[in-house]
């Protein structure tokens, strides 16, 4: 990089706002030197509060700016490729939110135009150093389950119920890139394929439970999003995956299990994790923190794994080795994405392309 500390211009004052800024503005590393938001007052709102120079309406402007080197997309999907192309045209590094994207065809474009423009482009699955995941992961690599052959992930949430405090809006619009399939599965499947490698084949069933939501006035509208789904992964190494999720639970569940030839990982409910041998009692593995440990009562529990995801960014920025998760690991997530929804539709299993190599 041009210099020591990274300049980040935030594009999105949601996520962006709750999660991003303040890691990144107490980050060592890290500077933040513009907000965006669509609404004026939003940006306004948090630059004033995490003491950042120059806030904006106007994605163009903020991206195009000297005073910053790498571009965070924390918007609605259906806004990522247009935010992140012209971050891209105006030399820029990207970290984009997930889902990448509306589509396989919007996601090959942006890799496409990442790779002619010899920028770096990332992608928000912070759920990977979720710290008992990250244990699980180093275990994994480390060969203490031998062969992954099995995975199995569970998950309730009340996120979407009928009382929930959510209102209609992008997320209840399957044009704009909503629903539990993008925002929560995106980040299952990725874990997936961090486990052990690419998948090959992918069925899948949705459901869309919640039909009317409230908006924000008390008028109703109608919701064409899936807030419920079933995976089946079979993955190239053979290994298969599982992934069922209801987001209209009137109750909070999420379990997370990987099988191999020598023992399993059980990610239980309360979050612990443990290691599993036949014949023997479950242990209790202990998976540490990598950020600050101050970041553990932070007001979000994806402060944390956000700070670690900075810190991986900034290797792979400065050329050392790195987990971040990429420009091309989006596309085969959106690949993923959009085979579930054709099989889904289809009702029978679809096998995917060969799979890309990695840049």
């Amino acid at each position: 990089m041009a210099t020591e500390t990274l300049r980040v211009a935030v594009v999105g004052m949601g996520f962006g706002a709750r999660v991003q800024l303040p890691v990144l503005r107490d980050h060592p590393r890290c500077s933040v030197t513009a907000v965006c938001s669509g609404s004026l007052e939003r940006a306004k709102a948090a630059a004033v509060q995490f003491a950042i120079p120059y806030f904006t309406d106007d994605y163009g402007e903020c991206v195009r700016r000297a005073d910053v080197d790498v571009v965070s997309v924390v918007t609605p999907p259906n806004l990522h490729k247009p935010i992140v192309m012209a971050a891209l045209r105006a030399g820029k590094h990207v970290l984009c939110e997930k889902p990448f994207a509306l589509s396989v065809g919007e996601a090959g474009a942006m890799v496409a135009a990442a790779r002619r423009g010899r920028r770096i482009g990332m992608l928000d699955h912070e759920f990977r150093y979720i710290p008992v995941r990250l244990r699980a992961k180093t275990l994994v690599d480390d060969g203490w389950l031998g062969t992954v052959e099995r995975i199995v992930i569970c998950e309730a949430t009340t996120w979407m119920h009928p009382s929930s405090t959510l209102r209609y809006g992008w997320q209840s619009r399957k044009a704009d890139g909503g629903g539990a399939l993008g925002a929560l599965g995106s980040h299952y499947i990725d874990y997936c394929r961090w486990i052990c490698g690419d998948v090959r084949e992918v069925k899948a069933t949705l459901q869309t439970r919640v039909k009317k939501r409230a908006r924000p006035d008390g008028s109703l509208g109608t919701v064409d999003a899936d807030d419920n789904f079933s995976l089946s992964l079979e993955m190239a190494s053979g290994a298969l995956a599982t992934i069922d999720l209801t987001a209209t639970a009137n109750a909070q569940y999420q379990s997370i299990f990987i099988s191999g030839s020598k023992g399993a990982l059980h990610i239980r409910e309360d979050g612990e994790l443990f290691g599993l041998r036949a014949g023997r009692e479950p242990v209790p593995v202990t998976a540490p923190s990598r950020f600050p440990r101050r970041l553990a009562a932070a007001g979000h529990r994806l402060i944390g794994p956000f700070h670690t995801l900075v810190d991986e960014m900034l290797d792979h920025l400065a050329g050392k080795p790195s987990t971040v998760p990429t420009f091309d690991d989006g596309l085969k997530v959106q690949e993923v994405l959009d085979a579930a929804r054709q099989s889904a539709r289809g009702g029978r299993a679809l096998r995917l392309r060969t799979t890309r190599r990695r840049s």
